[in-house]
């Protein structure tokens, strides 16, 4: 039985639609540039959370996923969604190659034999925030103020998304 919530095949699955949602997007943001720099704003807001997190989740990468006898990338259906591709035209970072997954049956294509071939920043959201129980465990062992940092971070960049796409929206909505 199909999961009625689990898309057979993510936005933009195929190599086609995946270019054409970038041109789009690229279009968009060279006839709008001068509008979009509030929105531009927020993707380096993004960018500079992201890197302040980057080394915390190395650390907890490196101790829980190379030893994972069941890898969420391999398991997980995710894919980079709108803002995802909002954030990485905006923020000038080199986006994957295509989507994540191209159907259910099947896991992230760019998990490599050591984990995530992807830049920290190139990865889906999805990909940086959320964390598996035995890495929230690790966190907390680390002591109170790592997982007030973590969740501050991951409060930060959420805000810092959602003004960025609804400020993208504002400025490229208009008909």
């Amino acid at each position: 039985m199909r999961d009625k919530f689990l898309p057979e095949y993510p936005p933009w699955s195929q190599s086609k639609t995946w270019f054409e949602a970038g041109d789009t997007l690229k279009m968009l943001c060279q006839k709008n540039h001068r509008a979009l720099a509030r929105a531009r704003f927020w993707s380096y807001v993004i960018q500079d959370g992201i890197l302040a997190t980057k080394n915390l989740l190395d650390r907890l990468c490196a101790v829980t996923c190379l030893r994972c006898v069941e890898p969420c990338c391999h398991r997980a259906r995710i894919w980079a969604d709108f803002s995802d591709l909002v954030f990485w035209r905006l923020g000038g970072v080199l986006p994957p190659s295509g989507q994540l997954f191209f159907d259910k049956h099947q896991g992230c294509v760019y998990l490599g034999e050591t984990g995530c071939v992807l830049e920290r920043a190139a990865r889906p959201w999805v990909c940086t925030w959320y964390l598996c129980p035995e890495q929230k465990k690790l966190l907390r062992s680390l002591g109170p103020g790592w997982v007030y940092t973590w969740e501050d971070s991951v409060k930060r960049i959420k805000t810092a998304r959602q003004r960025m796409v609804e400020d993208f929206i504002e400025v490229c909505g208009r008909v």
